[in-house]
């Protein structure tokens, strides 16, 4: 069992008004939305590597409020320009990876889901047939089935690395989902902060784009 974890983080937040989405940060333990997902992933059995993709104009301020024993464990990637979207980013993670063993898996992790834990991930893993080649396992909420991800390495491999644009796994799920089971999670309702709104009424501090660069951790 291998898992890479990605973790996309080179939006420009531009639905939260001059903010940095990834570093708003909790009113209760002051960790950031992207230092919560690493803490979630950072001790799983069976992880392999973890990628972080960075990009303008906040890659840089992102990258300075990583804390040392995060750093240490990451393969940052950095796009160069500001016109990539998810797809972009999942696709530059998955190319600078190895190839795949026959029971490795992709993960792929958003830093705005703040329900991820430790727990959850591992319920994920757990669920999952490392041994078929053509397994997907999600998350369930709601009624839907969607991220987070694992899918095997081995045959979707191709179907990330063509990715572009604004599409995510979801684009590669919806193709498979005759492979695809759905997980219920531990304290997971698939909780998505992506506007002011809904960072601050979940208790998360958002964090202004910073006029003279950011302060490292």
């Amino acid at each position: 069992m291998q898992v890479h974890a990605i973790i996309p983080a080179a939006g420009a937040s531009r639905r939260l008004e001059g903010h940095i989405k990834v570093l708003s940060r909790n009113a209760l333990t002051g960790k950031s939305l992207l230092q919560h997902c690493l803490d979630a992933i950072c001790d799983l059995h069976g992880l392999e590597s973890v990628t972080l993709v960075l990009g303008p104009p906040h890659g840089p301020c992102i990258e300075a409020t990583l804390p040392a024993a995060h750093l240490k464990k990451l393969h940052i990637l950095r796009h160069t320009c500001n016109n990539k979207g998810l797809g972009d980013s999942i696709a530059l993670a998955v190319s600078s990876l190895p190839e795949c063993l026959p029971d490795s898996a992709f993960l792929i992790l958003l830093p705005d889901q703040p329900e991820l834990s430790p727990k959850a991930i591992a319920t994920l893993c757990e669920h999952h047939d490392f041994s078929n080649f053509n397994a997907i396992t999600t998350a369930q909420y709601t009624g839907e089935t969607w991220g987070p991800p694992l899918l095997a390495g081995s045959a979707y491999r191709k179907a990330f690395e063509a990715l572009n644009g604004a599409q995510g796994a979801k684009a590669i799920l919806l193709r498979n989902v005759h492979y695809m089971q759905s997980v219920v999670l531990p304290d997971f309702t698939g909780v998505d902060l992506d506007t002011l709104p809904l960072l601050q009424s979940h208790g998360w501090e958002p964090f202004p784009v910073p006029t003279s660069g950011c302060t490292p951790h």
